[in-house]
């Protein structure tokens, strides 16, 4: 993807209402997320680009599923009002290939919640299309 393709796909993406947030740590280091409000939570997005490449020209799988991660980590806690969250167990389904220079986001939801523990799920969505399912359990670490 060429720079002028990029930024036209990111002026686009702000112009349907997504916010750029750089966050920090690993995060950081893959290029950031894209956040949108939907009216019961956010959807968070990547743009997909070469360095997220796998040897077949593709979106690595694991960038999808970290993408997953973060987002149902950051929902878990904004569901719980909890300081913190750690994944305890994650299940992904790959149904598509992601290209190069695509746009993709998640769309995290609360499935269900306890004291302790926050049961998530959400499907990312290219080209309007579902290209990976997961599910996923989230232990809630609440301040002292």
């Amino acid at each position: 993807m060429v720079q002028g393709e990029r930024d036209a796909l990111e002026e686009k993406l702000v112009a349907d209402g997504w916010t750029f947030e750089r966050h920090e740590g690993f995060i950081a280091l893959i290029g950031g997320l894209w956040r949108r409000s939907h009216g019961n939570g956010f959807d968070y997005g990547f743009v997909g680009g070469s360095e997220h490449g796998n040897r077949s020209g593709f979106v690595q799988g694991g960038m999808l599923m970290t993408i997953a991660d973060r987002a149902f980590g950051m929902t878990a806690r904004a569901a719980s009002g909890a300081a913190k969250s750690a994944t305890v167990s994650f299940s992904a389904q790959f149904m598509k290939s992601m290209d190069i220079g695509t746009f993709a986001f998640v769309r995290p939801k609360v499935v269900r919640l306890t004291h302790s523990l926050a049961f998530m799920a959400g499907d990312i969505f290219c080209k309007d299309e579902i290209i990976f399912s997961a599910q996923g359990v989230w232990r809630i670490v609440r301040a002292a």
